[in-house]
């Protein structure tokens, strides 16, 4: 890293400084931005690049450089890209500031600052930067509070499942701006929380947004949106993103004088409850109703209340939420980003290391976002992709070393914590004699917006038996579709792994040709001799008369013999068996 003199940069001080137009000072903000990309990140820092802009922002005497700081910090994100992120993030609540100069020009430079560094930072990094946009809502003025409602709706778009699991911290502090004295900021908030609301993926919600904020902003229409809620019948699957919004709404309307309003939300709590399929997120989220509930249930005035409490108050029971309150199994964010930052410094390359700790102080301040990122990609269990990783470590360290070996320490701490995930989850079996292991990896499956499986545990041993146990529709003929197309990460190829699924399905084959034949026209078994087909038929009950039938007239207990013969030709290392004995006798 180059060693500039910090009075180089003076003269590009100066030239922003002194910018009689928008259009120069953007000129030498670009040159600025340039000169720091040509001269390491650290320059940001030890020439007083970050000092002098904030020098400028903060200057309550001139809007030339007011204006020149915000649009130095736009090209600043603009020409150093995502990985200046972390390093541009403490800057937010100074632009924000901005937001209340009363220059039209300022404000619009500062809107446009704020939005280019917003743009750096990847879905992975929505709930970091969300407190920091949090904190600056809590203490800003009327118009930085709006700025701040504005920037939280442009994440919906990239970042929808992010900001979906985010809505049960932020939606309190998004409503706490709805009753803002000032009209402007109730107005942005009211607007800001039904954006957000538009990340619950439950079509069944969609249609309630609205009137689920507005039970936000007044809660005089809580018995409306009950009434409403009541009339919807519930089939998708219930979230903690979505629970994230509706349990504030049953916890008012459970307090509500009203029988009426307290027999429709005990029944819509019912309803809801019984779509609640991790008991984890039922005991967080589900808990808080039980009082309430429970009330109702031994309190209510009218016996078919009462009777109506009864039955959710058992259903809340049955999905796992606890009179007891919430479990106590909430992160310890601060302590799994402190553990990661040692891992990630024990991982720096030697010259980045001074003593034990990060050698130059802004890559301390990169250090500090990769470490929060890796806790929540570790707390997620995700260590298979490895883009995301790159996203949310590699990216930040290829500002200070080449992109290889910014590749190398980003694999090397992925592998750490994959390995530490699979020693604390993997069941360990004896190896001397389990046999050949066709598979061994950790994946998740989901089904269209249903997750199915999460960070599972897939291994497989040459010659043994596997059963998959799942009720109707629960994904079992789904994993094996996908383990067969080879869809499931980190599952061997076909070229290494060969797989073959063994259904009722032969719709759209030639149905007109003998049972011999139609085998004998499979084209992955063209070197089979039709001798070995006719034995291999035999051997599942296909005698010489059965093999001149024809496949269209077989019933479903032959095609299925059928479908099996052909499997066993096919010499699989994996036979799939999707409810292999439908419609086939005892005798098989």
């Amino acid at each position: 890293m180059p060693d500039t003199p910090a009075t180089y940069f003076t003269p590009l001080f100066e030239a922003l400084r002194s910018a009689p137009t928008a259009p120069e000072a953007k000129g030498a903000a670009d040159r600025l931005a340039r000169e720091v990309s040509k001269n390491g990140p650290q320059c940001l820092n030890d020439n007083d690049v970050i000092k002098t802009l904030h020098s400028f922002a903060t200057n309550k005497k001139s809007g030339y450089e007011r204006e020149s700081a915000a649009i130095a910090f736009q090209s600043l994100a603009n020409i150093l890209g995502a990985p200046a992120a972390p390093l541009l993030l403490p800057s937010l609540p100074i632009l924000f500031d901005l937001y209340m100069d009363k220059g039209d020009v300022v404000r619009a430079a500062a809107t446009a600052a704020v939005k280019a560094i917003l743009k750096l930072f990847p879905p992975e990094s929505t709930r970091v930067v969300f407190k920091h946009l949090v904190d600056i809502l809590e203490t800003g003025k009327w118009r930085t509070k709006v700025g701040v409602l504005d920037a939280l709706k442009s994440f919906v778009t990239p970042a929808r499942d992010a900001v979906a699991a985010e809505l049960g911290t932020l939606l309190p502090k998004v409503e706490g701006a709805m009753h803002d004295t000032k009209q402007e900021v109730s107005t942005a908030a009211i607007k800001s929380a039904t954006s957000l609301c538009t990340t619950l993926a439950n079509p069944d919600l969609t249609p309630h947004i609205p009137v689920l904020v507005k039970c936000m902003s007044n809660p005089d229409s809580v018995p409306a949106c009950i009434k409403a809620l009541s009339s919807t019948t519930f089939v998708a699957e219930v979230t903690a993103p979505a629970l994230a919004v509706l349990v504030p709404l049953m916890l008012r309307a459970l307090n509500d004088r009203s029988m009426e309003v307290q027999r429709r939300t005990v029944v819509v709590i019912d309803n809801l409850v019984k779509l609640v399929r991790d008991p984890k997120v039922a005991a967080t989220y589900l808990s808080p109703l039980v009082e309430g509930v429970q009330k109702i249930a031994t309190g209510a005035a009218f016996p078919e209340v009462r009777a109506f409490a009864e039955t959710a108050l058992k259903t809340l029971l049955k999905s796992g939420a606890s009179v007891n309150g919430p479990p106590s199994t909430h992160r310890d964010v601060e302590g799994e980003t402190a553990a990661a930052l040692s891992v990630l410094i024990g991982q720096l390359p030697v010259e980045l290391v001074s003593q034990g700790s990060p050698k130059f102080s802004l890559l301390a301040k990169s250090l500090d976002l990769q470490a929060a990122l890796v806790a929540d990609l570790v707390a997620a269990r995700n260590f298979s992709d490895k883009a995301t990783w790159n996203r949310c470590v590699g990216i930040y360290m290829s500002f200070w070393t080449d992109a290889e070996r910014a590749g190398v320490y980003t694999e090397a701490i992925r592998d750490h914590y994959y390995r530490i995930d699979q020693a604390r989850y993997t069941v360990q079996t004896s190896s001397s004699d389990e046999g050949e292991v066709l598979c061994d990896t950790l994946f998740s499956l989901a089904y269209g917006a249903l997750l199915l499986l999460s960070h599972t545990t897939l291994r497989l041993i040459r010659g043994r038996r596997y059963g998959i146990l799942g009720t109707n529709g629960s994904g079992k003929s789904t994993l094996m579709r996908q383990l067969k197309e080879g869809k499931v990460e980190n599952f061997p190829p076909q070229s290494q792994l060969r797989c073959v699924m063994v259904e009722h399905s032969l719709q759209g084959e030639d149905g007109s040709l003998s049972v011999l034949d139609f085998i004998a026209a499979d084209k992955a078994l063209a070197d089979v001799p039709r001798p070995k087909i006719r034995d291999q038929l035999l051997e599942v009950g296909f005698d010489d008369a059965r093999q001149a039938d024809i496949v269209g007239g077989l019933s479903g207990g032959w095609k299925m013999k059928l479908e099996l013969a052909r499997a066993m030709l096919y010499h699989a290392d994996l036979l799939l068996l999707d409810e292999p004995t439908n419609h086939v006798g005892p005798t098989i």
